[in-house]
């Protein structure tokens, strides 16, 4: 779960096990009513500690695990104003649990992720938000020179 910067609105998701499907959800902090963005299926799957907020609150970005394995995944933006998600073009493979494992700065300039499974890196993508707006992305691992 994560407070939109704006602290309007709260993303979260909810599962449906008899249903097999998992929803990114949005709560207006004001009265709690709820939206749903986003709807993977089983053996896909959102991963909840990784969402957060482009700083304008305009939108989460969010990671998809696509098989029970966790080899492979995408990140989405998810526009809170109605318009469809996107898949971005980044490499969000591997097993992550970790709260803020995907964190994008306060003004939006690096986008930092982890990628791996147990030889996890993290990845900064530079010139973030310009860079989700168009293709390809350019990212790099972060390496212990670059810390």
């Amino acid at each position: 779960m994560t407070l939109s910067p704006d602290g309007r609105w709260i993303a979260t998701t909810e599962v449906d096990e008899a249903a097999g499907k998992q929803t990114i959800v949005l709560i207006a902090v004001e009265d709690g009513s709820r939206r749903k963005v986003m709807e993977s299926s089983a053996p896909q799957w959102f991963n909840r500690f990784a969402l957060t907020w482009t700083p304008d609150s305009s939108a989460v970005l969010a990671r998809k695990i696509l098989t029970a394995s966790f080899d492979s995944g995408e990140l989405w933006q998810v526009p809170i104003g109605g318009d469809a998600p996107r898949r971005l073009d980044v490499d969000v493979r591997g097993r992550l649990y970790a709260p803020g494992s995907i964190q994008l700065n306060r003004d939006g300039r690096q986008l930092a992720y982890v990628v791996g499974g147990s030889d996890q890196e993290v990845w900064v993508l530079e010139n973030a938000l310009s860079a989700l707006n168009s293709k390809p992305l350019n990212t790099k691992p972060l390496n212990s020179k670059q810390r």
